[in-house]
C-alpha cells in the first residue's frame, strides 16, 4: 500500500466520534449541543434502511442527509458524517450472522433484525453521502474459530464491495488511486477476528491490500478479560507496522474511560464514543479533576500495571438519582467546570429534576459528561505533542480512578 496523507484534519489524535440516536445527538438539540462543539458525528446506517424513497425525494430536491437530520447549510461544511454498521447504544446486539456470503442481519428499532445484502446496505449509504463510511462487517455468531474465519471472510468481501461502489474506478488496489485528495467519502475497513490471531492477521493483511483510508477495530468487546482485550488491540497495532503512519486507526467501542485509556496506550487515533451518555442515561455525572499541570512529573506506569488500574477502578461519578446526597449542594457537578449545566445549574437542582422524572436532568447531566469528554481529548491531544502521553495515562489513573 502506498503512503497517503491523513485528510481529515478537522479532527485531532487522539480524538473521538460522538454516537448518535438516529442522526441526533443524545437528548440535545443542534442549539444546546452547539458549545459542545460536536463536529464528528457517528450514525448508524442500519436506522435508515427504510428511508430509501425518502433519499430519493432528497435528490430531486437537491437537499442533503446532513439537512435532512437538522443542520443548517452554514453548518454542513463542518459536520463529519461516520457512518457505522455498529451500534453500542441499541438494546439488541447490532447484527447476526447469516450463512449466506453477502448478507448479514442488521437490528433495527423499528422492528428487529432484517436480513441486508451488502448491495442493500451500500446503495442506502451511498444516498446517505457520509464523509467516512464504515465496510460492512459481521459479528460472529459463535466464539469458535469457524465462525471467526466465516467472519472474516464476510468482512473483506463486504470491503471489497464498498470499495466497488465508492470508488468505480479503482480495482481496489491502492496504487491505482491518483485522487486521494478529491475523495467525497474515505473508507475504513473493518478488523475481525476476536481472540484468533490467525483470523486478525489475515483481516489486517488483506484490508491493507486494498485501497482504504483507514481502519476501525472491532471484536474486542467479546474479550472475557481487559488483559485479552489489550492483547488483541496490540496484535492489530503490530500487524498495521508502518500503515499506522498512513491510515487512519479507530477504535470500535463503548467509549468508556478504560477503553480510551488503553487504546491511547496502544497508539490508536480515534474512538467511537457512547459512553457519555449511557452515563447520562442511568443518571451519572463524571466528575473527573483536570488540575493537570503537574503531570509531567508523574512517572509512567508499566503496561501490566495499568492493566491492573484499568480492570479493577473505574472513573468517579456522581449518582444524581441518590437525591439525599446532592438535595442541599449548591454548587454544580464538578468543582471549576465550564460546562452549561455546572455554569447554570447546582446538584440540588439536577437531583430535584431526577427525583421528579424529568428529562431536563438526564439533558443537564448528557451536556456535562460530552463537556468532560472534551476536556479528557483535549489534554490527551497536549500531552502527545508533548511526547508526554505516558506520563498523562499515568496521572489521570492515578487522579481520576478509583
Amino acid at each position: 500500500m502506498a503512503y497517503k496523507p491523513k485528510v481529515l484534519k478537522s479532527l485531532k489524535s487522539p480524538g473521538f466520534f460522538m454516537n448518535t440516536r438516529k442522526g441526533t445527538l443524545y437528548q440535545l438539540t443542534n442549539h444546546n449541543s452547539e458549545p459542545l462543539n460536536l463536529n464528528h458525528l457517528i450514525v448508524s446506517q442500519s436506522d435508515f434502511l427504510h428511508c430509501e424513497k425518502l433519499f430519493e425525494v432528497l435528490k430531486e430536491q437537491n437537499k442533503s442527509f446532513k439537512s435532512f437530520i437538522g443542520f443548517s447549510k452554514e453548518e454542513e461544511p463542518k459536520k463529519c458524517i461516520y457512518l457505522s454498521p455498529i451500534d453500542y447504544y441499541k438494546p439488541q446486539q447490532t447484527m447476526e450472522a447469516t450463512a449466506k456470503a453477502d448478507t448479514v442481519k442488521l437490528y433495527t428499532t423499528r422492528g428487529g433484525y432484517f436480513e441486508v445484502s451488502d448491495d442493500q446496505y451500500y446503495k442506502i449509504s451511498k444516498m446517505i453521502n457520509p464523509d467516512i463510511i464504515v465496510s460492512l462487517t459481521e459479528i460472529p455468531t459463535g466464539k469458535g474459530k469457524k465462525s471467526h474465519k466465516r467472519s472474516v471472510e464476510k468482512t473483506i468481501g463486504f470491503l471489497d464491495k464498498a470499495i466497488s461502489i465508492f470508488r468505480p474506478k479503482s480495482n481496489g488496489n491502492s496504487d491505482q488511486n491518483e485522487n486521494h485528495l478529491d475523495k467525497s467519502t474515505l473508507i475504513f475497513g473493518s478488523i475481525e477476528g476476536g481472540q484468533f490471531d490467525e483470523q486478525r492477521k489475515e483481516c489486517v493483511q488483506k484490508t491493507l491490500e486494498r485501497d482504504i483510508d483507514g481502519v476501525v477495530l472491532h471484536g474486542t468487546e467479546s474479550a472475557e478479560t481487559i488483559e485479552e482485550k489489550a492483547r488483541q488491540i496490540a496484535l492489530t497495532m503490530e500487524c498495521l507496522g508502518e500503515h499506522k503512519d498512513s491510515l487512519y486507526t479507530v477504535y470500535s467501542s463503548k467509549g468508556t474511560i478504560q477503553d480510551i485509556l488503553l487504546g491511547v496506550s496502544n497508539g490508536i487515533d480515534y474512538f467511537e464514543v457512547d459512553y457519555p451518555n449511557q452515563l447520562a442515561h442511568a443518571h451519572q455525572a463524571l466528575n473527573l479533576d483536570f488540575d493537570n499541570k503537574n503531570y509531567v512529573d508523574t512517572q509512567s506506569l508499566f503496561s501490566e500495571d495499568i492493566l491492573n488500574e484499568l480492570k479493577t477502578k473505574q472513573p468517579k461519578t456522581f449518582n444524581m438519582t441518590e437525591y439525599d446526597k446532592h438535595k442541599e449542594s449548591l454548587i454544580g457537578f464538578t468543582d471549576g467546570c465550564q460546562c452549561y449545566a455546572c455554569q447554570n445549574h447546582t446538584q440540588a437542582y439536577v437531583a430535584h429534576l431526577i427525583k421528579c422524572k424529568e428529562l431536563t436532568g438526564t439533558i443537564l447531566i448528557t451536556i456535562h459528561n460530552v463537556h468532560q469528554y472534551n476536556i479528557l481529548f483535549q489534554q490527551l491531544q497536549e500531552a502527545a505533542e508533548n511526547q508526554k502521553l505516558s506520563n498523562y495515562i499515568s496521572w489521570f489513573i492515578k487522579t481520576n480512578l478509583i
